[in-house]
């Protein structure tokens, strides 16, 4: 085990060793290569100097722009082709191509007047829907109510009464129940009889003998003594005749008077009721199902009158229904008229008055015009040079003396293949824009990416990278030696370099050597 670990400890040390020699090997690497650019290679153009012509460049303060060009070609912020919702005959084309439209306003008109009955049929639907659960929630009054209920009562013992059947007497006595329930309909029907009128009519003469005696009785009573008249039983008798008249009298104007509506109603659902016990007691299936419809139409008719939550509820779901069929027909007029979605320009109209229109036809496209925005097309080896926010010249071919200025708003995330050119595409918006700018129009755009005025700069070809970031330059002095200067840069031009720091104004830097002749 002590062997294992010591094992372990020497290779452990010699990981350790390796490593920080392969560590000291590079710094000394980076060092020495330091130290060879720094003394070697700057003794080496020194003694160039001796054979070669070194050519030279003042530092001096100037502007730097970084910048990409590429074509440009003025297009809408939108275009969109605009189709009917519904098919059928174009009944009037409001626009023409060229026409400047706002937001809302209509371009075409599909023949909408079957649509528009469609719609109000719907709306009458909804109109039903809602009385009926206005009357749902309402219920019914409680004389309706009682009238249900006993229905209810009457039609489920006739139905009980079917299904079991019944004995011979009990038969008989239900044609006997029928029999004078008729009869009793057919005597209300028929005048009165003539015994019936005199009986009446006698009753009502004796009955005014009567009241005449006494009402003699009671004057001759007042007039021998008038204060006591109060508590004589003239005046009793006298109360009692008048009664007994006027009852009389009502009973023989009963036998004249027409039976009442009511009185007949009553009579035939006796007839009925009674009809439909004899039948019950001799049961079919006809009779028994009949029995049974009965006591279902009693038991829905109670239910309207007293309904419960789930039949308000089912009541309110056919409303709810019913409005959205009548929006949705609503909605399918509206769209009978195309509309401009936005403000914009007419770019095509492909229907006229008359001819059919389908879903899928385009028939008027409406472009974007709000803002002018310029499609620019770049090499792809440009693309770091573009981002959103970056400024942009722009000169039209039609206009080749103006320069309209603008800013990248969004720019593609893939590169195209055009012509077998990588190709990348952004979109700038002009600050400017102008009402004689047509879209389409094509001319040349220039990006800039960054930019600096007047600060320190040189030619790029007086700066020499020794590491990754790190720079130098070749001061000459006024004998013509070379020495060698770190400096740090910023913007790096395609001809010059902005010198930070390391360098001022004034100062001569090698930008190479030219063979002497």
């Amino acid at each position: 085990m002590e062997q294992k670990m010591d094992k372990s400890r020497r290779k452990s040390k010699s990981r350790r060793s390796l490593w920080l020699t392969a560590l000291i090997l590079a710094v000394l690497v980076i060092a020495g290569g330091a130290y060879y650019y720094s003394t070697i290679v700057a003794q080496a153009a020194a003694k160039a100097t001796a054979e070669k012509t070194i050519k030279t460049a003042k530092v001096q303060k100037g502007d730097i722009t970084i910048s990409a060009a590429g074509t440009a070609n003025l297009v809408p912020v939108a275009e969109v082709g605009l189709a009917f919702r519904s098919a059928g005959q174009v009944a009037m084309v409001h626009v023409k191509e060229g026409d400047i439209v706002k937001q809302g306003q209509a371009l075409a008109t599909i023949d909408d007047r079957s649509l528009k009955l469609i719609a109000d049929q719907q709306y009458a639907v909804y109109e039903g829907a809602r009385a009926a659960y206005t009357q749902t929630i309402k219920g019914g009054s409680m004389a309706d109510i009682a009238s249900a209920q006993a229905a209810l009562f009457a039609s489920q013992a006739a139905y009980t009464l079917t299904s079991q059947g019944a004995t011979p007497g009990e038969v008989a006595s239900a044609r006997l129940s029928l029999a004078s329930a008729q009869a009793t309909y057919n005597d209300l029907l028929l005048p009165p009889s003539d015994s019936d009128v005199a009986n009446s009519k006698a009753q009502m003469l004796n009955a005014e003998i009567v009241l005449r005696r006494a009402q003699a009785a009671y004057d001759r009573a007042y007039a021998a003594n008038p204060a006591g008249i109060g508590g004589a039983s003239e005046g009793m008798e006298l109360e009692k005749a008048v009664n007994d008249y006027r009852a009389a009298k009502s009973a023989y104007d009963r036998v004249f008077e027409a039976r009442s509506d009511s009185t007949l109603a009553n009579a035939q659902a006796n007839i009925a009721s009674a009809q439909v016990r004899v039948d019950s007691l001799i049961p079919t299936q006809q009779s028994i199902a009949a029995a049974f419809s009965n006591v279902a139409a009693a038991q829905s008719r109670l239910a309207a009158l007293t309904p419960d939550p789930e039949t308000i509820e089912q009541a309110k779901a056919k409303v709810d229904q019913a409005y959205a069929a009548w929006r949705l027909a609503e909605q399918v007029v509206t769209d009978a008229t195309i509309v401009a979605p936005f403000d914009g320009l007419v770019k095509a109209v492909n229907v006229a008055p008359g001819s059919s229109a389908t879903t899928s036809a385009v028939v008027v496209t409406l472009m974007d015009i709000s803002k002018s925005w310029v499609d620019i097309a770049i090499d792809d080896t440009d693309a770091s040079l573009v981002a959103n926010g970056y400024l942009v010249d722009v000169t039209f071919d039609a206009w080749p003396d103006q320069t309209f200025l603008g800013t990248i708003v969004k720019s593609d995330a893939t590169v195209a293949l055009v012509n077998g050119v990588s190709t990348l595409y952004a979109t700038a918006e002009l600050k400017e824009p102008t009402s004689f700018l047509r879209i389409g129009m094509s001319g040349s755009a220039k990006i800039t990416a960054a930019s600096a005025k007047q600060v320190l700069t040189v030619p790029v070809e007086a700066i020499h990278e020794i590491s990754p970031g790190k720079y130098t330059v070749f001061v000459v002095n006024d004998v013509q030696q070379l020495t060698l200067f770190p400096v740090e840069i910023g913007l790096k031009g395609s001809s010059l370099v902005e010198i930070k720091s390391g360098l001022k104004a004034g100062d001569i830097v090698s930008t190479g050597t030219v063979a002497t002749q």
